[in-house]
């Protein structure tokens, strides 16, 4: 009889073990699913945004410097490209959507008067993306230059999670996330912003000589 009672006890005592440890597991999948498998993504994605910035503003940088219009789009080619191919933007997953030669990155030129009253830029005037400068005259007097850049990725989650209802459709936990960033820069020498061949200086202004 004594026996009989300790089988019993020890029966149900690993029973209740095993039916924990059952239970423990579904709940452990739950966990990883809701919240550390989406977190791991939220922060790939952070690094990920903070390195296509870097990326970009590393090409504002070196297209300012340029003597033509021309020459930043050659830099915005070479320069992109390479940065598109190194690791860090392997690591990040980043793939580029569009953009000059789809490199992912267009570049702009920006007008902005300066002894306009607005503070939001209402008066800036843009060119089209990727073309020289087509108005009729470079007003250094009045007018400050800029190059800006404007870069469009696709941002892969860090871990796949397409394959999980509900979240396959959801951005950076399931479904890729497009993430657009862009940054303004002095032209350094604005008068190649039409390639340099159809401006002449006068009075503080480059005026077109076609």
């Amino acid at each position: 009889m004594k026996n009989h009672y300790i089988n019993s006890s020890f029966k149900k005592k690993h029973c209740g073990k095993g039916s924990a440890i059952a239970e423990f597991a579904p709940a452990l999948m739950v966990l990883f699913l809701i919240i550390i498998f989406p977190l791991i993504n939220f922060l790939g994605l952070a690094s990920a945004s903070m390195t296509v910035n870097t990326m970009v503003n590393n090409l504002a940088v070196q297209v300012s410097k340029t003597l033509s219009f021309n020459d930043a789009l050659q830099i915005l080619k070479t320069k992109g490209y390479s940065l598109n191919q190194s690791g860090l933007a392997k690591l990040a997953k980043s793939v580029p959507i569009g953009g000059y030669q789809n490199l992912g990155v267009d570049l702009y030129i920006v007008q902005m008067n300066i002894t306009a009253s607005d503070d939001d830029g209402s008066s800036a005037q843009i060119s089209d993306a990727n073309q020289p400068w087509n108005k009729n005259q470079i007003n250094l007097s009045n007018y400050i230059y800029q190059y800006k850049l404007v870069g469009r990725y696709s941002l892969i989650p860090f871990i796949c999670m397409s394959n999980i209802p509900l979240l396959n459709s959801i951005p950076g936990l399931g479904a890729p996330w497009n993430y657009t960033t862009q940054t303004l820069v002095s032209v350094e020498h604005p008068s190649g912003l039409d390639n340099g061949s159809n401006y002449v200086l006068s009075n503080g202004m480059y005026i077109n000589n076609k």
